[in-house]
């Protein structure tokens, strides 16, 4: 009967007759080991929240870390600073078009701005050369994907990771004749919607040796290139997705939906798409 009962939970017998002063000091010890429980408990929970709480922190300054590395590297040829962080935004805004789990949206959404961190290596007369590059030069500059890779390379944390594949990538193309030759499907999709974000936003907005195109001129000059530049599934998702929203207000969505300096990553799917007006 003491092995059945001890299999269903009890915790301590008495016996009969039942001694009074027993009980009391039977009762004491069993609930002070129940207090003791909880309080172990509860400090185990105060533990996980603050472990929780620190990794929160941690993924923040990563991130504001990388919002600014960016920053750094885009003001190399745009004085905005904020073409690094549109080509984040449309990316995401195309992962999600296209289905992309939301934890890896977050993720491209965090590294995309990273794509030409390599460009910090590339002198000035070369990056913001007015005039057409000779082919010496544009060799230079196709550099920039490989100096990306390898600042960027060895990090056990996924957005570095992840970030790391979009600066060695994002120049693939999709038939395979990118600085590379890799093709298809075996570029990464966070380099191939990075790509395409990119071409977009460079089409799109005036750069020293261009003026910037119309939003119809850039959607054609892109379409031309679906399944020779660009993955044709991503090219019209680019299409829908112009065809919904106004693409040329991403600047004001990046004001309304996220503080200036920091980029939490959290508040990404349909909030930021429905920032940006409806085409009429």
């Amino acid at each position: 009967v003491r092995q059945e009962a001890l299999s269903l939970g009890a915790k301590d017998f008495l016996t009969k007759p039942v001694n009074h002063g027993e009980v009391v000091l039977r009762i004491y010890n069993l609930l002070e080991t129940r207090f003791l429980y909880l309080q172990l408990k509860e400090h185990s929970r105060e533990l996980d929240e603050r472990v929780r709480e620190r990794t929160r922190e941690l993924e923040m300054a990563q991130e504001e870390m990388l919002h600014h590395l960016a920053l750094a590297a885009d003001y190399r040829d745009d004085l905005t600073g904020l073409h690094a962080q549109r080509v984040g935004l449309l990316a995401a805004l195309l992962a999600e078009k296209i289905g992309v789990p939301r934890e890896e949206i977050r993720l491209i959404r965090g590294a995309s701005p990273l794509h030409d961190l390599g460009k910090i290596g590339i002198p000035d007369h070369i990056l913001l050369k007015a005039d057409k590059l000779t082919p010496q030069e544009f060799d230079v500059v196709k550099t920039h994907t490989a100096i990306g890779g390898k600042i960027l390379a060895g990090s056990s944390f996924s957005l570095l990771k992840v970030a790391e594949q979009i600066a060695r990538y994002h120049h693939e193309h999709w038939d395979g004749s990118g600085y590379l030759s890799i093709k298809g499907d075996n570029i990464p999709l966070a380099a191939r919607l990075t790509s395409i974000a990119d071409t977009f936003d460079i089409l799109t907005h005036s750069r020293p040796y261009k003026p910037a195109s119309t939003l119809e001129e850039a959607l054609a000059e892109i379409q031309k290139e679906r399944g020779r530049q660009f993955d044709p599934a991503l090219v019209d998702a680019l299409l829908q997705l112009s065809s919904a929203r106004d693409l040329l207000q991403l600047d004001q969505a990046l004001l309304e939906t996220e503080p200036p300096a920091t980029v939490s990553g959290q508040t990404i799917s349909l909030d930021i798409a429905n920032a940006l007006p409806p085409v009429l």
